[in-house]
C-alpha cells in the first residue's frame, strides 16, 4: 500500500512536471531529472526508494508556503541589465503567476571543463499554485487527453491559500475519484451549453474540479469554457467564480478577471482570489488598486501580501512606504531568505539600481550566514548583484566579483556578458576577445547579448571591421533586432572598407514597413558622420534617406549650414530649385547661407526670385537674414609687448569697415605704435593709416589698400593686397603683399632712413573636418637695406573636446614649427642667420554663462636664434571674452613668458616676455 501511495505521488508530480509547473528541486540531480521526464520510461518501475524520498520532498517544498518566492530562473539568453524600467521581469508569454516579482535572469550556461560535475538543471522555469476547496486532481499520463492547439505555455501559481498537494492518502483519494469521473466530466463537455443548466451540484462540482486541474496543466483552452459556463449559469456559485476569475488571471486575460471581480463584487472573496486579482491589476500597472486590495491581507499578517504591497509601492516611487513594510517582515523574518530576495528582485523591477545593489549585498550577507541555503546560490548572487552595479557604472566592483567565475571557467554566460561590459568600460576592451573565445568557440555557441559586448569591444578599441564581422554574423541570426542592423550600417561605413554594405543595410531599414520608426535614427547617424568630418559618407547616407523622402535634402542642405560647409550647402539648395517641391526651400536655402558668406549681391537676386515666384507664400526667414546682415563694423584694440631684449612696443588702432553694394565695402583704419628702447631710452613713434576697398563674393574675400606711414624720418607709403580663395568648404589660400616698416627702434631711425620691406605670405590651410584643420605658410621679405628673409611655418590645429553640456567648457591645441632665415646679420635690427620656433599651446575655455567666456592658455615653446642652441621657453596667458547683445563685444587678454638654459628647462627661470592686449567690436 505505501508504495503504491508513492507511486501514486510520483505520477502527480509528473503531471505537474509535464505542464510545466515551476517547483523546487535543489536535491535532484541530473540524471533523476532525466529519467522521470523521459516518456519512455517506465517511471514507478525505475524510480529507487532514494528517488521516491526526493519526489515526496518536492511534494513538501510545494505545500510550503514560505518557499513560494524562490522564482529566481533562468531564461534564454536574457541579459538582466537590458530590462526597461516599466518592464515587469516575468516573461508573460511563458509566465501566468499573480507574482510579479519573478526574476528573469540570463541563462546559466555551464561552460564545457574537463572532468566537471554538471550542474542541475531545472526541470522548468515556472513557479506552481495550488488551489484551495478542490480535491487536487491532477490527471495521469494514462488518462490525459490534451488539447493540441494550445496557444501559449503558461504558469501556475502556488497561493498559499490552496494547497495541490496535502498529503499522500488525499492524492491518492483524489486520484481514484478522478479515474472514475473522467470519462463522464469529458462527455458533460462535449454537450451544448444549456447542458450545464440541468445539472446537480455535485455533477457541477466535478466539472469545476476538472477544469481546475486542466488549468492546473496549462491547458487552460478547455478549462476556461467550463469555468465561464459554470459561471454564466449560476452567478451564485462563488466557488466557479473564484475558480474562473483565478484562471483567467493564469492564463493572461486579466482585463477579464478584473471586470468579474468589480461586476460580482467579490469584496469576502478568499485571501487568494484578492491576491490573484491583485497581480492582475498590477500586470495592468493599476498599481493604485493593487495597495486598495492587499492592504487589508497585509493587515492580517499575509506575508505575500506585504510583499506585493512593497513591491507597488517601489513601482509607484514611494520608497519609503515601501522601506517601512520590509522592515515590519524582516523583524518578524530576519532570515528569510524569501523576503531579501523579493527586496532585491522588486528593486530591479522598478530600475532602482543602487537600491538593487544595495539589497543584493543584504542578501549576499545572509548567504553567508546560511550557505546551505537552496533558494539561491552565491554565483547567482554575484551574477545580480554585478549587473547592478554596472547599471550604477561601479564597473570596477562588478568586475571584481565577476573575476573569479570568468577565471576558472565557471562564469554563466550572463555574468561573461557583463565581464565584458565592465572591461569595456574601465578601458580594458582589449582582453574581452580572448575571454568571449575561452567561453565560447563560436558566435552561434553564445548568447547574442554576449555576443554583442564583443562588438562593443571592437569599437572601444577602434577596431571596426572585426566590430562589422559580428554585427554580419547577429543580422543573420535568429536573434537579430534592428540594434544589430543599425551597428551594421553604421560601423560598415565608418570603416570605409565596407562603406557599400553599410549603405546596403540602410536601405534595408528604409524598406521596412515601419520605417517611419527608424527615420530620424539614420538621420542622427549621418548628422554624426557629417560632424565627424566623414564629409563623404555622410552625404552618402543623407541621399539614402533623400531617395526614401525628397524632403531630408532640405534637413541636409541645413546640417552642412552648421558645420560651416556653406559651399557644400549652396550646391545642394541649387540642386533643390531643380525640384518644383523644393524650389521655394532651396532659393531661402541660397539666401540664407549666401548672407553668412557675404556674398551679398546673390543673396539679393535670389530674394528678388522669391518675391516674383512666391509672392503669396511667406519666406520671412530669408527675408530676415537678409535684412539683419552685417553692414558695418568698428573696432578699437590697444596692445602692448616688452621682452628681456628692453624692448617696448604699444599700439593703439582704430578699424573701420561698411558695405556699399554688389559684394563691395570700404575701409580704412588710423593706427599708432609707441616703439622704445628701454636701455636707451629712446621712443619712436609710427603713425599707420590705411584706406582700400574690399571684395566679397562665395569664394573670394579680397582687400586692396593703400598704406601711409608718419615717422620723424619722413612719411612714405605703399600697396597693401589681401586676397583669401576658399575653392572648396575644407581648403582656403591665402596670399597677402604689404610694404611696411620693420618695427625696431634702430631700424625706424636708421641714419640711412627708416628700413622698409617688400613682404609677401602665402598660407593654405586643409580642414580636415570642424574640429582638425592643418596649415602651411611661406613668407619672404626684401628689405632696403638688401637684407633678405625666407621663412615657413607648418601647424596643426585641433579641438580636443568642446562640451556645451558641461558648461561650455572647450580644449584646443596648436602644433607649430617655424623657421626664418636671413642674408644679412650685420645690420641694426635683430636679424640671425637662423630663427627657429617649434612647441604647443592648449587653450581651455570655460562658459560663464552670462555671454562671456574664460580661457586659460599653456604655452610649451622651443625657440633659438642661431648658433644658439634650443631652449624651452614656456609662457601662460589668460583671456576673457565678453558678448553685449548681439552686436558689441569686447576681450581682455594677457601674457607671461620665461627662458632657460637648455631644451630641458634646467637652471633659471627669467623673464622673456610679457604682452596684454584690449580690444571692443562694435557691428551694425
Amino acid at each position: 500500500m505505501k508504495k503504491l501511495t508513492e507511486e501514486l505521488l510520483v505520477k502527480n508530480i509528473l503531471c505537474a512536471l509535464g505542464a510545466g509547473v515551476i517547483i523546487n528541486i535543489g536535491m535532484a540531480d541530473t540524471a533523476f531529472a532525466s529519467k522521470i521526464t523521459d516518456e519512455n520510461i517506465n517511471v514507478t518501475a525505475d524510480i529507487s526508494d532514494s528517488d521516491i524520498a526526493k519526489m515526496k520532498s518536492i511534494a513538501e517544498d510545494v505545500a510550503n508556503v514560505d518557499k513560494r518566492l524562490n522564482h529566481i530562473t533562468n531564461s534564454d539568453n536574457k541579459d538582466i541589465t537590458a530590462i526597461d524600467k516599466d518592464e515587469v521581469l516575468i516573461d508573460l508569454e511563458e509566465a501566468r503567476t499573480f507574482n510579479p516579482n519573478t526574476v528573469l535572469k540570463a541563462e546559466n550556461i555551464q561552460l564545457p571543463q574537463d572532468n566537471e560535475v554538471k550542474n542541475i538543471k531545472d526541470f522548468a522555469d515556472k513557479s506552481v499554485e495550488v488551489q484551495e476547496n478542490t480535491d487536487g486532481f491532477v490527471k495521469t499520463k494514462q488518462s490525459e487527453e490534451i488539447d493540441k492547439s494550445i496557444h501559449e505555455n503558461t504558469e501556475v501559481e502556488v497561493d498559499k491559500d490552496r494547497d495541490a498537494v496535502k498529503s499522500v492518502g488525499e492524492v491518492k483519494e483524489t486520484a481514484e475519484k478522478n479515474e472514475a469521473g473522467i470519462e463522464k466530466n469529458n462527455t458533460i463537455l462535449m454537450e451544448k451549453p444549456k447542458k450545464v443548466f440541468a445539472l446537480s451540484n455535485e455533477e457541477r462540482n466535478k466539472l469545476r474540479e476538472q477544469a481546475a486541474a486542466d488549468a492546473r496543466s496549462g491547458v487552460y483552452d478547455k478549462a476556461l469554457p467550463v469555468l465561464a459556463q459554470l459561471h454564466d449559469s449560476d452567478k451564485t456559485d462563488t466557488a466557479a467564480a473564484y475558480d474562473y476569475m483565478t484562471v483567467l488571471n493564469w492564463a493572461g486575460k486579466y482585463e477579464q478577471a478584473i471586470k468579474i471581480y468589480e461586476d460580482g463584487q467579490y469584496g469576502e472573496a478568499p485571501d487568494y482570489v484578492k491576491m490573484n486579482i491583485a497581480g492582475a491589476y498590477y500586470r495592468l500597472n493599476l498599481l493604485d488598486k493593487v495597495a486598495d486590495i492587499i492592504i487589508p491581507l497585509v493587515e492580517n499578517d499575509n506575508k505575500e501580501a506585504s510583499l506585493l504591497l512593497a513591491q507597488t509601492y517601489l513601482r509607484l516611487d514611494r520608497i519609503k512606504e515601501a522601506d517601512d513594510v520590509y522592515n515590519e517582515l524582516i523583524i518578524k523574518y530576519p532570515d528569510d531568505m524569501d523576503i531579501y530576495l523579493n527586496r532585491a528582485q522588486a528593486a530591479i523591477a522598478a530600475a532602482n539600481w543602487s537600491r538593487a545593489a544595495r539589497d543584493w549585498t543584504d542578501v549576499l550577507n545572509l548567504y553567508e550566514k546560511n550557505p546551505d541555503d537552496e533558494k539561491i546560490t552565491k554565483q547567482q548572487i554575484l551574477d545580480n548583484l554585478s549587473a547592478s552595479y554596472i547599471r550604477i557604472r561601479r564597473f570596477k566592483e562588478a568586475a571584481q566579483l565577476l573575476k573569479p567565475y570568468v577565471e576558472n571557467k565557471t562564469a554563466s554566460a550572463s555574468m561573461v556578458g557583463n565581464y565584458i561590459t565592465a572591461l569595456n568600460n574601465t578601458d580594458l576592451s582589449r582582453q574581452a576577445e580572448k575571454i568571449y573565445y575561452d567561453f565560447f568557440p563560436s558566435y552561434d555557441k553564445a548568447p547574442a547579448f554576449v555576443t554583442r559586448e564583443l562588438a562593443n569591444s571592437y569599437i572601444k578599441t577602434a577596431e571596426y571591421k572585426k566590430a562589422v564581422n559580428v554585427y554580419e554574423y547577429l543580422v543573420s541570426s535568429a536573434d537579430v533586432d534592428i540594434d544589430d542592423r543599425f551597428n551594421l550600417a553604421y560601423y560598415a561605413c565608418l570603416s570605409g572598407v565596407n562603406k557599400h554594405e553599410g549603405l546596403q543595410s540602410y536601405r534595408e531599414i528604409l524598406s521596412r514597413k515601419d520605417v517611419s520608426k527608424y527615420t530620424a535614427r539614420i538621420l542622427s547617424q549621418a548628422q554624426d558622420f557629417l560632424r565627424q568630418g566623414y564629409y563623404n559618407t555622410a552625404k552618402d547616407v543623407y541621399y539614402e534617406l533623400i531617395n526614401y523622402d525628397k524632403r531630408f535634402h532640405n534637413i541636409y542642405a541645413g546640417d552642412l549650414v552648421k558645420e560651416r560647409q556653406y559651399q557644400s550647402a549652396l550646391h545642394e539648395y541649387y540642386a533643390m530649385t531643380k525640384d518644383a517641391d523644393l524650389k521655394k526651400s532651396g532659393v531661402e536655402g541660397i539666401v540664407q547661407t549666401s548672407v553668412l558668406l557675404k556674398d551679398y549681391k546673390t543673396a539679393e537676386e535670389r530674394l528678388k526670385q522669391l518675391d516674383n515666384e512666391f509672392k503669396n507664400i511667406s519666406y520671412d526667414k530669408a527675408k530676415g537674414s537678409f535684412t539683419n546682415k552685417q553692414m558695418g563694423e568698428v573696432d578699437f584694440n590697444v596692445f602692448n609687448y616688452s621682452d628681456h631684449d628692453d624692448s617696448d612696443e604699444t599700439d593703439v588702432n582704430v578699424f573701420v569697415k561698411q558695405y556699399v553694394d554688389n559684394g563691395f565695402w570700404i575701409e580704412g583704419s588710423v593706427g599708432k605704435s609707441y616703439i622704445k628702447d628701454e636701455e636707451d631710452s629712446d621712443t619712436t613713434i609710427l603713425d599707420t593709416n590705411r584706406v582700400g576697398i574690399r571684395y566679397t563674393a562665395r569664394k573670394w574675400d579680397t582687400l586692396l589698400a593703400w598704406s601711409m606711414f608718419g615717422i620723424d624720418s619722413g612719411d612714405k607709403n605703399g600697396l597693401y593686397f589681401n586676397t583669401l580663395f576658399r575653392p572648396t568648404d575644407r581648403q582656403s589660400v591665402n596670399f597677402i603683399y604689404g610694404y611696411e616698416p620693420v618695427c625696431d627702434v634702430d631700424a625706424l631711425d636708421y641714419e640711412d632712413g627708416s628700413i622698409f620691406g617688400d613682404n609677401y605670405i602665402l598660407r593654405y590651410v586643409y580642414d580636415l573636418n570642424t574640429r582638425e584643420s592643418y596649415y602651411l605658410e611661406l613668407r619672404k621679405s626684401d628689405y632696403t637695406d638688401d637684407n633678405k628673409r625666407y621663412g615657413w611655418e607648418i601647424g596643426q590645429q585641433y579641438n580636443i573636446y568642446t562640451e556645451k553640456e558641461k558648461k561650455g567648457r572647450t580644449l584646443d591645441r596648436t602644433l607649430f614649427w617655424s623657421r626664418d632665415r636671413y642674408s644679412n646679420q650685420d645690420v641694426p635690427y635683430t636679424s640671425p642667420k637662423l630663427s627657429e620656433n617649434i612647441g604647443s599651446e592648449w587653450k581651455w575655455g570655460l562658459d560663464l554663462g552670462n555671454d562671456d567666456t574664460l580661457y586659460y592658455i599653456l604655452g610649451a615653446n622651443w625657440k633659438r636664434d642661431y648658433p644658439d642652441e634650443l631652449a624651452f621657453a614656456p609662457y601662460v596667458g589668460i583671456e576673457y571674452n565678453k558678448y553685449i547683445g548681439d552686436r558689441n563685444f569686447y576681450s581682455i587678454s594677457a601674457g607671461y613668458g620665461w627662458q632657460t638654459q637648455d631644451r630641458w628647462g634646467k637652471g633659471s627661470w627669467d623673464y622673456d616676455n610679457k604682452q596684454i592686449s584690449f580690444s571692443y567690436n562694435i557691428t551694425w
